[in-house]
């Protein structure tokens, strides 16, 4: 058995590749600000992205001889509804619901796919895995959304919605 932990920086700015992996011709190498109002870069990035996870899950999937379990998640959010890096201390719905949105996808094989739910977030991934697979015994935590800014990482505000089922 392997556990295998890959934090890809792509999609993520600076957008560095086309859709077919070539290097982009205007790099902008900013990280905030107005870098992710950059749709057209932004959206080759991810086409390249998706079609290398796509390839490396196919991969997996072929050639492990148990069925794995595999976990896509994103670290954050785009960030194109902020204009300026002020807001971040005062942040807009808007900003604040682009920034939490995040990719939470599973493959859980078996009987694992029968206990995901539509509103789980991050906190509970490693706990319904660790309860479903190796008959741990983990309390499920409230799934809540929590954002913090640049200037004051450390202070949390709690910014969960409803789910929407």
């Amino acid at each position: 058995p392997t556990f295998t932990f890959i934090h890809f920086l792509i999609p993520h700015p600076p957008f560095i590749f086309d859709r077919y992996g070539n290097c982009s011709k205007n790099i902008n190498l900013n990280l905030t600000g107005d870098v992710w109002k950059l749709k057209e870069p932004y959206i080759e990035q991810l086409l390249f992205t998706n079609k290398k996870v796509e390839i490396l899950i196919d991969n997996i999937l072929s050639n492990s001889s148990t069925p794995p379990i595999i976990i896509i998640q994103g670290d954050h959010g785009t960030c194109s509804a902020l204009t300026n890096l002020s807001e971040w201390d005062n942040p807009t719905p808007e900003i604040i619901k682009e920034r939490t949105g995040i990719l939470n996808t599973y493959f859980f094989p078996g009987k694992g796919k029968d206990y995901l739910y539509d509103c789980i977030s991050p906190v509970n991934t490693f706990r319904l895995l660790f309860n479903i697979y190796f008959n741990a015994d983990y309390e499920l935590l409230e799934d809540k959304t929590f954002f913090s800014s640049y200037e004051h990482p450390y202070k949390f505000t709690d910014v969960t919605t409803e789910c929407t089922q």
